[in-house]
C-alpha cells in the first residue's frame, strides 16, 4: 500500500511540476518540499505517542500506553514487533531518545508545537537522506549542482502574466 501511495504522490509531483514522467522521485519529492509516505506514517506515529503521554494517568488507555512502553521486548525471536517497539526505533531513527518515556516531552506544550516539532524533525531527517542519495546517484548529479547554485529568480516568480518561467527552472534543475 505504501509503495502504491508514494507512486501516486510521485505522480501528482510530476503533474504539479509539468516534469518527465522518468524524473527521478527523489527529486520530485525535494523540489516540491514534501515529506514521503513513510515519513507521514512516522509523523503520525509520533504524534500519536505525543497524545497518549499527555492523557490523565487515570485513563485505561494511559495505563495500557505506558505499561507498553515500560515492557519492550527486543530479544524474543521470530515475534512482531508492538506499537511501542516500532515507536521506540523511530524515537532511535529520528535521534529523540531523550524524550523516550520522559517528562522531558512536556516542554512541547501544546499540541502544536510537537506538531511543528515533529513536522520540522522529519522533512530535515528526509532533506538530508535525500541528498545523500542524490550525491551517490550519477543521474542526480545535475540536480544537486543546479539545486545548490541556481535559486529562483524574483522575475521568475508568478505574477498573473509570466509562471511559465517556474516551469522551465524546475525543468532544468531536475533535467528532464
Amino acid at each position: 500500500v505504501v509503495l502504491d501511495l508514494e507512486h501516486l504522490q510521485t505522480k501528482i509531483g510530476i503533474l504539479i511540476l509539468h516534469t518527465n514522467p522518468k524524473t527521478s522521485n527523489v527529486g520530485i519529492l525535494n523540489e516540491l518540499g514534501w515529506i514521503s509516505i513513510k515519513g507521514w506514517a512516522d509523523l503520525l506515529r509520533l504524534r500519536l505517542y505525543y497524545r497518549l503521554y499527555r492523557l490523565n494517568s487515570d485513563r485505561l488507555t494511559k495505563r495500557i500506553f505506558l505499561y507498553s512502553i515500560n515492557h519492550i521486548n527486543f530479544k524474543t525471536a521470530n515475534h512482531y514487533l508492538t506499537w511501542a517497539e516500532i515507536t521506540f526505533k523511530l524515537f532511535q531513527k529520528y535521534n529523540i531518545l531523550y524524550l523516550w518515556n520522559s517528562d522531558l516531552i512536556f516542554i512541547y506544550d501544546t499540541t502544536e508545537a510537537w506538531k511543528k516539532f515533529t513536522h520540522d524533525l522529519i522533512h530535515n531527517y528526509e532533506a538530508s537522506q535525500n541528498y545523500i542519495l542524490i550525491q551517490k546517484n550519477l543521474k542526480l548529479e545535475n540536480y544537486y549542482y543546479w539545486n545548490v547554485h541556481f535559486q529562483l529568480q524574483k522575475y521568475l516568480l508568478y505574477n498573473g502574466l509570466n509562471y511559465k518561467g517556474i516551469f522551465e527552472l524546475v525543468k532544468l534543475r531536475l533535467s528532464s
